[in-house]
């Protein structure tokens, strides 16, 4: 029999419920002329002269006026792209926002650096940045990010003595951009840190801008102007903050050099692919670059450039030691007919289970592959209209492309490259979930099947709609309405489990979800918060070994899980007899941040330590 107690946080006494984890994933200035940077003397020290690097989140290769598409102007880098180096359709090697930057910073491929999406790796200590490179040499280096994506943690802070992330902000209220932050912050932030940099100083700064990345914040002024395309507007903003940030560099006394580039780019629709991250095709892959001034050695580097060919490039542009043993080429070395361009995206396979997709560009050609193969002409066919992989006519073409990607990605490569470290812990899966990120798994390689690209384009887009529309309306519906069409869909989808098991939990549909948490947690047992939801559900449904020996799972892959803490304090109060275990539980769960009854199970804390110090008299 249980003694009497006096207010412990119990679920007998009904006053705690199991705490569920639920993953619910998923200012104007353009009407200034533009102003001139500062250019670099020749015959000066080319390291002399500080260094801006802009970084555009989801910018396609088309919305810029200079493209000569006609979707956006751009007057701010309109100019720098005609001052400068302009290349309209550079090519980015994965569509994901941490492996394109992992790629800029290091001139590696994502096979070489290994970061393969935004939520579970890490990038090696002993892969040297490119802020390394210029701390090295005597530049004060700071980064303002606008995204959880580029968080600390990722590996990418190397090198910078100022790393200035976004702070994470609940959505709520009608704010749905949470882990991220509006490009004016960032500009601010940038701008506020030059001003404290003593005269004469050279700097390395690197801005990162979110905002053509969805969801879309309100831009009045801006907004009007493209009624029809809410992107435009967020790339008509930040065109000009890029202006604002020019303008306020420009008479510091010092010589600047300014590099502008996307990650990747957006779907819009195009193909059925709505967003990114499945595809690779033009309007994902393809993306602006700019260098400005236009550096007294003219670019030599045979066509197609890509994002891998950046930090070479900048290394030779300021006269620094290269290095050994990157992928990328200076623009500024002769020669290059012929090169190959790798692009890559393991997300269809973190996330539906299927085969990734894979890419080789090599002179005029683009092959694909993702279960079944494409070639394109991008000479004679940009828009990728005519797949060439059944002409006769290409056959040679697509022979020597084919032996490329065989070479680059041997079958069944991606075996090494699933998670084998820890999943993101609740703070940081929090963080990345209020953008819609949600983290795949690493199911087998046997289990990894084939699947339509088409259709896995499609599908994650209106996954990713499905979401926002829940988190706008504050209701699961359209999700439940999908998941189960998903899932029959992708079997060995670990994501798509744990989002519908999830979603039925959280409309009290526990019978149900807990089927699918399991098969979440049979596809990827790394995942702390599957086991952490499925322990709460255990214990609403009153199976008790079972709630405990998932709880006791969940912390030990994340032991700062505040829910799960809380759980557990409960089973062992209320179950299990064991008040000292019960208050240890407690304890986690109040330094992990946990405040639903903090009061009351503050109190009940020092009573049980008072009656424990009054026993043991």
């Amino acid at each position: 029999m249980k003694s009497k107690r006096s207010g412990p946080p119990s679920a007998g006494w009904g006053l705690l419920a199991p705490v569920l984890l639920l993953v619910l994933a998923g200012g104007p200035s353009c009407g200034r002329p533009a102003p001139r940077p500062g250019t670099a003397s020749a015959g000066a020290d080319p390291r002399d002269a500080s260094l801006l690097l802009v970084t555009i989140d989801t910018w396609r290769w088309d919305y810029i006026g200079a493209s000569g598409a006609g979707r956006v102007e751009t007057p701010h880098l309109d100019r720098l792209a005609r001052e400068g180096i302009y290349e309209k359709e550079a090519v980015t090697p994965c569509p994901l926002t941490t492996p394109a930057h992992a790629t800029i910073l290091t001139g590696l491929d994502p096979s070489r650096h290994r970061i393969w999406d935004c939520t579970l790796y890490t990038l090696a200590e002993s892969i040297p940045t490119l802020a390394e490179d210029f701390r090295a040499a005597g530049f004060a280096t700071a980064a303002f990010l606008s995204s959880e994506t580029l968080h600390r943690r990722f590996g990418l802070h190397r090198g910078f003595e100022v790393y200035d992330e976004v702070a994470h902000r609940d959505r709520g209220g009608g704010e749905w951009w949470a882990a991220s932050r509006d490009g004016s912050e960032a500009t601010a932030a940038a701008l506020a840190f030059h001003r404290t940099r003593p005269a004469g100083s050279r700097l390395f700064l690197w801005v990162h801008y979110y905002d053509a990345h969805l969801p879309y914040r309100p831009r009045p002024g801006i907004d009007e102007r493209y009624p029809k395309d809410p992107y435009a507007a967020q790339v008509a903003f930040i065109d000009g903050e890029v202006g604002t940030l020019l303008a306020s560099l420009r008479g510091d006394g010092r010589k600047w050099r300014v590099v502008v580039a996307g990650d990747h780019g957006e779907g819009l629709g195009d193909r059925g692919e709505i967003t990114h991250g499945i595809g690779l095709y033009r309007s994902t892959l393809h993306v602006p670059l700019i260098l400005h001034p236009r550096p007294e050695r003219p670019p030599a580097l045979s066509k197609p450039w890509g994002l891998v060919d950046l930090r070479p490039t900048l290394l030779a542009w300021y006269g620094l030691p290269a290095g050994p043993g990157g992928d990328g080429e200076s623009l500024f070395s002769g020669g290059g007919e012929g090169r190959v361009l790798h692009a890559v995206t393991l997300l269809p396979t973190l996330f539906f289970g299927a085969q990734p997709t894979l890419g080789v560009r090599r002179g005029p050609h683009f092959y694909l592959r993702h279960g079944s193969e494409e070639l394109y002409d991008l000479e004679a066919d940009p828009g990728q209209t005519l797949d060439l992989s059944a002409k006769a006519a290409a056959a040679d073409a697509l022979g020597v492309l084919r032996g490329l990607c065989d070479r680059q990605w041997p079958r069944g490569w991606y075996a090494s490259a699933l998670p084998t470290a820890r999943p993101p812990s609740s703070e940081e899966d929090r963080k990345l979930r209020s953008l819609g990120y949600l983290a795949g798994g690493a199911p087998a390689a046997v289990r990894v099947r084939s699947a339509p690209l088409g259709q896995m384009m499609r599908d994650h887009g209106e996954w990713e709609l499905a979401h926002e529309a829940a988190q706008a309306s504050g209701g699961s519906g359209a999700l439940l309405d999908l998941l189960p069409r998903l899932v029959g869909r992708y079997p060995d989808s670990f994501a798509l489990r744990k989002d519908w098991g999830n979603h039925l939990g959280k409309t009290g549909r526990t019978g149900e979800a807990i089927p699918q948490l399991e098969a979440a947690a049979r596809l990827y047992a790394a995942d702390a918060t599957v086991w952490g939801n499925l322990g709460a559900m255990y214990l609403g449904e009153g199976r008790i070994g079972d709630a405990q020996a998932a709880l006791e799972r969940s912390v030990a892959l994340d032991p700062d899980r505040a829910g799960t803490r809380k759980n557990l304090g409960i089973i062992y109060l209320d179950h299990l007899g064991r008040t000292d275990i019960a208050v240890l539980h407690f304890k986690k769960y109040l330094e992990a941040g946990g405040d639903a009854d903090a009061e009351r199970i503050r109190a009940f804390i020092r009573d049980a330590e008072r009656a424990n110090a009054a026993g043991g008299r």
